[in-house]
């Protein structure tokens, strides 16, 4: 994959950061307003539901564009989960983990993510652990807490 974003030549790049996926966006949003792209500004999705506005990109956006299959925004998910999934493949080669839950903010966006995650990590690990989304949203983190505290009291109860 060619990856556009954060490319020196681009005067566009030079003001987001490269690193960011949210950035990723929010550049090749603009280069499609610019015309650096082959694509329609007014057909491309990430154009239209930024509101023509690279600055108020978010992820969001990017994902409900993608949903809608805009290349660009494809192509900053593709980007995206190439990354996630460098992570994700050290962590099943050390910890050899059954499944990998995606939780908070980005689960909500499973649908969008996880064939990307899934088809990155395939393609850099042999060890394949099943993937999901919760679906206990951004209070996955709570619930897990609670859960861990209401273990630990019945433990207690029951000694």
């Amino acid at each position: 994959m060619v990856c556009r974003y954060g490319r020196a030549s681009s005067p566009l790049a030079s003001a987001y950061s490269p690193r960011s996926p949210l950035s990723s966006g929010a550049v090749a949003a603009a280069e499609i307003i610019a015309g650096e792209r082959d694509e329609d500004p007014d057909a491309s999705a990430l154009v239209v539901l930024s509101g023509g506005n690279p600055g108020g990109m978010t992820a969001e956006i990017v994902v409900e564009a993608a949903r809608r299959g805009d290349p660009a925004a494809v192509e900053v998910i593709t980007l995206v989960m190439e990354r996630t999934a460098r992570v994700a493949a050290v962590v099943s080669t050390l910890l050899d983990p059954e499944l990998l839950v995606l939780a908070g903010g980005p689960a909500g966006a499973g649908d969008v993510l996880l064939p990307a995650l899934e088809h990155q990590l395939h393609r850099l690990n042999s060890a394949r652990p099943r993937l999901a989304a919760s679906t206990l949203g951004d209070h996955s983190a709570l619930v897990g807490a609670v859960r861990l505290a209401l273990d630990h009291a019945f433990e207690g109860l029951l000694d």
